[in-house]
């Protein structure tokens, strides 16, 4: 109230206006004083707040006339009651209408505006790290632009975030966003929003301890005096705000504050469902793009109808929608095939277990009969049971399995078609396989032979011979000829290794043929030659015929006496095998003169070849050979040639490259190089090897001094810059191991000593030193000491799980004790007593206790289980609903399955167990708002990754990943994260077993657990079960292979590895490309230096005895600079990292791969 008592004598409150409204209610009063009533009525006043003040005058002097007015009412506030009142309405009204976000928030600003008549309206929302305004009303352009962004960033352009993980906010908006407010200070209210009616006052009399952190006073610098920042809160949680701005003072005054907080909390739970009703839409949408684009068919069928079908379902049966939801779904089966499908379905509907996947024909519209594979799962469809299912066209399956069959058939007819005898043996000689020629040989039919012991059915003499050459077979894995004569008959047999996955020989292929005619043919030839071998005799060295067979078979039909002295094997030995002149050559020549020979044979051009024999007598001699070939009528090649000693010549040659290649042969098998450095003018000088080392070709001159630095990294060259400079100020040489930078691969390390070089007066002019490549050592130790690590952590968490189970199992029989007496108590009292509710506190807290103590018996992997065969994706599906009320609506749960995983053997509940405890863990490390993902897959580990990876076995585990994106873990965190007890979190909200339950529960079913994590970079949990079972794939798919997934590139392939370099080698060129092979470093640099042609890639190993993959791609690209390098290895990504090969850039491939890996990724690097 302005008015307390008015007196009618014209002592009117100086608050009124003016005379004329003095004057107007004096004449009413005057008035008044004949009639003798009350008088109403109003005034103006000089308030700014309260312009129109009713008065009222009630009571009369002593003689009856109007004395006084003692009444004043107050109708501003009354007039405000109504204005708020019709604003609410009215925001109502706007937030029911508007249909979508953007909608709203612009006619939010428009409405906030016109209400309180700021020149400036903004609203800000919460977008990835940041709140940058959503709309804004009456802002210059520059000012929303430079202020829009809240978040403090680092040099990188990433956030800086506080200790909780929080990205850092700036301004007085970062501020009320964060919470950081004093409500008792005066620009800040109780419900968190801060206001003034002047910055400018504001900042001149706020006291430095009152002032708030992170301001940057920009509104105050654009002349805004009034400013209110109103929060948007909803359940807890500030996910924006509201900025009113006006340059004039005294804009916003304390009652408009209130009504503004009242309006923008309706806002904020308006904005809230409209957010999640958006998050909704886009999650249905997703769901339903993925089964309209699904390349299976999808159906729901009920009541024997198809009330559900997918795209794909049109286009395999060819039927529209409405053909087949308007006829029982059994009508389209193919007639022979309805009743197993209806007997499928039924017992699925009951839900009995059935055959997965279900094979079965339809009859398309065209009339085509297709066959599909079904696998189903009984859902709930408007209430009622029904039937999923996923349909997959098997068609091509189905006729490449006919066609298999028939080639089979077509193999047996080609056998028998045959006068050679065929047959297929196990090592002890039994007949797996045999043709018709075999069996008349042996007398039998082919029927009978199998299963009976060859060995049995020849001559004792005859029989020890073949066991004696089966033997040899066996255990060399080279295939053996042999000869025998049974009743007047001379039989050739060949002898043919066959191996298992294995590498191993685990049968024998046997082709037997009549050599009678031949052997006769033969004869004649060497008696004809008799006279040539004479002559022959005479000449240096040896003249030869070698003949080399269709089957694959060699021999010398002629050579002269001189072959004794070539190969210390006389002419007799060799005639009809020449195997022991090709066992006399060096094992390193072997190979190329095999394939110089059969080059020889392909295009019938001479023959030369100078190679090494290795003699019993004479030790390592020389030879060279020159022959000209000739193809005979039985497709057999003929060479006529001669050998002859060069020996001495080699010495001579070698003794003129020994004296300049002994250092450097030395340096390069030890990998040191040394060095030269004048300190007058800079210049450096390098060895041969030391250019290797740094990747520079020797040819060119080495980098200069000022470059140096790029070789290392700064703390290196650091070091040995000061090294550098010590030794040229006082001549102690130095000694220091160096991280050296690689632009094609990881980083190496570098031992390297230097010394003084003094001239005649004791001044230093130079350092010499020498340098060694150690990476190989550094790698050894790094990897020495991680196994160390794993088992000291191992046996570490071994004996605390032999602790903790003792101490779960004794404590568990204390436990019943108080169990059970509780109970029993509890039945004897009655509830209304006073000790009833004491011991039933006694009661729930012995089983709160048991939980605990099964959770230890979990992780020393005693608990009692019943492990089951599963299938992880089904099961964790069926938890999908349950984990997301676990999480919570703030977390997005992501679950990416992969399709065709094998079973494993656990008791479901572990499952349970380790998805919950994993779960509930990533959920406390995720702040706000953030997701968890799910995944599964296959994993084969061979045997190099289990030996450096303790607890892991060779074979195929199927992977169960959980992983956030949460706040993550330190080293030091990860090294205790399985200790029971152990907890990051608030005294009283953790028990500590939760992980080490996981720990015990995956050991127990003979799995391992890998743990990724960086500090604020969240964490993944990868969990490996063996696999129990073969896996059951999904049904292949009928198109043919992308055309562009084939080359026709030259590739270099070096792995130490015999099988795995022989798979390579078939997955390459059955992919179109040229393969060199080389199973040592050495000979694939050979290689690389004498092809003629261009070299596309170098697809090599990373770990290899002679040098690692990395030295062998750097010394290679010294002869082929453009050549691409394909990195790969069996070992995991953070093992590589020790060797260096996952920098930026670099291709790697993970073993094992697949063909379509390797092909993919061939194209990748070519076509990148």
């Amino acid at each position: 109230m302005f008015f307390q008592e008015i007196s009618i004598a014209g002592k009117w409150s100086k608050s009124m206006k003016n005379q004329d409204e003095i004057t107007s209610l004096n004449t009413r009063a005057e008035e008044l004083e004949i009639t003798g009533t009350s008088l109403k009525g109003s005034c103006k006043t000089l308030h700014r707040q309260y312009p129109d003040i009713p008065v009222a005058y009630q009571s009369l002097d002593a003689e009856g006339r109007l004395a006084e007015v003692n009444q004043a009412v107050d109708a501003s506030r009354q007039k405000q009651n109504e204005v708020r009142g019709e604003a609410e309405r009215e925001l109502l009204q706007m937030c029911q209408t508007a249909k979508t976000i953007r909608e709203l928030m612009s006619q939010l600003v428009v409405f906030f505006a016109d209400l309180t008549g700021c020149e400036a309206v903004g609203v800000r929302l919460h977008q990835g790290d940041d709140f940058p305004y959503y709309t804004t009303q009456g802002f210059p352009a520059a000012f929303v632009m430079a202020e829009s962004s809240l978040c403090i960033q680092d040099s990188l352009g990433e956030p800086v975030r506080d200790p909780q993980g929080n990205p850092v906010l700036e301004c007085m908006c970062g501020n009320i966003l964060r919470e950081r407010f004093n409500p008792s200070l005066p620009f800040f209210t109780p419900r968190g929003s801060f206001w003034t009616n002047s910055t400018s006052g504001l900042l001149t009399t706020t006291s430095e301890s009152d002032c708030q952190s992170r301001t940057r006073n920009r509104c105050n610098g654009e002349g805004y005096e009034s400013v209110a920042l109103i929060p948007l809160r909803y359940q807890g949680k500030t996910f924006g705000l509201f900025q009113f701005n006006d340059r004039r003072k005294g804009q916003l005054p304390g009652e408009r504050i209130e009504q503004l907080e009242h309006l923008v909390a309706y806002v904020a739970i308006t904005l809230a469902k409209h957010l999640a009703d958006e998050q909704l839409r886009q999650s249905e949408e997703k769901y339903r793009l993925v089964v309209e684009n699904a390349r299976e068919g999808i159906i729901i069928i009920q009541d024997q109808r198809i009330v559900f079908l997918n795209a794909a379902t049109e286009s395999i049966g060819g039927f529209t929608p409405e053909r087949l939801q308007a006829e029982p779904f059994i009508h389209f089966v193919h007639p022979e095939d309805r009743p197993g499908v209806m007997d499928y379905h039924e017992r699925r509907l009951r839900g009995e277990a059935a055959d997965a996947p279900h094979h079965f024909r339809i009859i398309r519209q065209d009339g085509m009969v297709r066959w599909l594979s079904a696998q189903g799962a009984v859902i709930a469809w408007n209430g009622r049971a029904a039937s999923l299912i996923f349909l997959a066209d098997t068609t091509e399956q189905r006729i490449a399995e006919i066609d298999r069959h028939e080639n089979e058939q077509n193999l047996s007819a080609i056998l028998n078609a045959t006068q050679e005898s065929i047959q297929l043996l196990d090592l002890e000689g039994n007949i797996l396989l045999t043709n018709d020629a075999a069996a008349r040989r042996l007398g039998i039919t082919a029927r009978e032979s199998l299963g009976r012991n060859i060995f049995a059915m020849f001559p004792p003499e005859i029989a020890e011979h073949r066991q004696a050459a089966y033997r040899q077979v066996a255990r060399s894995g080279l295939p053996v000829t042999v000869r025998d004569n049974r009743d007047g008959m001379d039989l050739e047999a060949h002898l043919w290794p066959v191996v298992n996955q294995s590498g191993k020989v685990d049968r024998i292929a046997l082709f037997a043929r009549d050599i009678t005619e031949q052997l006769l043919a033969e004869k004649q030839v060497c008696e004809s030659n008799e006279l040539l071998n004479n002559l022959a005799s005479l000449v240096p060295g040896v003249i030869y015929q070698y003949r080399l067979y269709p089957d694959g078979r060699s021999a010398f039909p002629y050579s002269s006496p001189g072959m004794f002295d070539i190969y210390e094997v006389t002419p007799e030995e060799v005639k009809e095998d020449a195997t022991p002149v090709f066992g006399r050559l060096h094992h390193e020549d072997r190979e190329r003169v095999t394939q110089d020979i059969l080059r020889s044979a392909r295009t019938l051009e001479t023959f030369y070849c100078e190679f090494r024999v290795l003699l019993p007598q004479q030790g390592l001699r020389w030879r060279w050979s020159q022959a000209q070939p000739q193809k005979l009528a039985d497709g057999s090649i003929l060479w006529h040639g001669i050998i002859v000693d060069i020996t001495e010549r080699k010495k001579v040659e070698e003794a003129l490259k020994i004296s300049e290649e002994d250092l450097k042969e030395s340096q390069r098998i030890a990998h040191i190089g040394n060095w030269r450095l004048d300190i007058a003018t800079h210049s450096v000088v390098w060895s041969d090897e030391l250019y290797r080392m740094c990747g520079f070709d020797p040819a060119q001159p080495p980098p200069p001094y000022s470059e140096h630095m790029k070789l290392f990294t700064p703390e290196s060259w650091e070091r040995l810059s000061a090294a550098l400079q010590n030794t040229i100020d006082t001549g102690i040489p130095y000694t220091l191991e160096l991280e050296t930078v690689q632009e094609d691969g990881p980083n190496g390390w570098m031992w390297v000593h230097g010394m003084a070089m003094v001239d005649k007066d004791g001044k230093t002019t130079g350092i010499r030193g020498v340098a060694q490549d150690i990476s190989e050592r550094k790698l050894a130790e790094q990897e020495r000491e991680t196994l160390n690590r794993q088992l000291v952590q191992a046996q570490k968490m071994e004996s605390v799980g032999r602790l903790a189970g003792g101490v779960a199992h004794d404590y568990n029989n204390m436990l019943g004790v108080i169990v059970g007496y509780s109970e029993m108590a509890l039945e004897k009292i009655s509830p209304d007593e006073p000790l009833y509710s004491d011991l039933k506190e006694i009661l729930n807290a012995a089983s709160r206790s048991a939980d605990i103590t099964r959770q230890l018996l979990a992780f020393s992997r005693q608990q009692a289980i019943s492990p089951k065969h599963l299938n992880l994706n089904s099961t964790i599906e069926s938890m999908l609903k349950m984990l997301r009320r676990l999480i919570g609506e703030d977390i997005d749960l992501i679950w990416k399955p992969k399709t065709n995983i094998g079973p494993v053997k656990m008791d479901p509940s572990q499952l349970d167990q380790i998805l919950v405890n994993l779960c509930v863990n990533a959920r406390d490390a995720i702040l706000d708002v953030g997701s968890i993902t799910i995944e599964t897959s296959m994993k084969t580990f061979d045997q190099a990754y289990c030996d450096n990876h303790l607890g892991c076995q060779p074979g195929e585990y199927v992977a169960l990943i959980v992983s956030d994106t949460g706040y993550g873990m330190s080293k030091d965190v990860q090294n205790k994260l399985f200790e029971p007890f152990f907890t990051t979190k608030e005294v009283g909200k953790g028990t500590g077993l939760g992980l080490a339950t996981v720990y015990g529960i995956v050991k127990q079913n003979n799995g391992f657990i890998d743990v990724y994590s960086e500090p604020g970079q969240g964490a993944s949990f990868k969990l490996y079960f063996p696999c129990v079972d073969q896996v059951v794939t999904a049904a292949p798919s009928t198109a043919a292979p992308a055309p562009d997934l084939k080359g026709n590139e030259t590739i270099l392939l070096v792995e130490d590895e015999p099988s795995i370099l022989r798979m390579s080698e078939v997955m390459l060129e059955r992919l179109g490309y040229h393969v060199i092979s080389a199973r040592k470093p050495a000979q694939a640099i050979e290689m690389a230096r004498q092809h003629p042609g261009k070299i596309d890639l170098l697809m090599t190993d990373v770990v290899m005895p002679e040098m690692n993959g990395r030295q062998l791609s750097k010394t290679v690209r010294l002869c082929c600079p453009d050549i691409k390098v394909l990195f790969m290895s069996g070992y995991t990504a953070n093992v590589i990292e020790h060797h260096g090969i996952l920098k930026e850039g670099i291709n790697f491939l993970q073993k094992p791969f697949t063909k379509k890996e390797l092909a993919n990724k061939l194209r990748e690097i070519f076509e990148g």
